[in-house]
């Protein structure tokens, strides 16, 4: 899953999320599978594979915690904003 990003120009909305719904599950999951077969094959145990994923979810949940909020802001706000950068 991907999070909508309302801090960029609604100009530029569609485009960041749809390169983002495209790009970011081939980048971040593709190497799952062979980083678990990895930990697999060195542990001979499925325990590293779970500490694996907890790691994972530890970095969404903190991705998410740190990601600015922006409901209830103007989108002329944020347009603004993106104009004065």
């Amino acid at each position: 899953m991907t999070a909508v990003d309302d801090t960029a120009a609604t100009t530029r909305q569609p485009t960041a999320l749809s390169f983002r719904y495209q790009v970011a599950p081939t980048l971040a999951g593709s190497p799952a599978p062979l980083i678990a077969i990895s930990l697999l094959n060195g542990f001979h145990s499925s325990y590293p594979i779970s500490l694996y994923l907890v790691a994972a979810a530890i970095i969404s949940v903190i991705a998410v915690g740190l990601a600015k909020e922006t409901s209830g802001t103007s989108l002329h706000t944020v347009d603004a904003e993106a104009a004065d950068r």
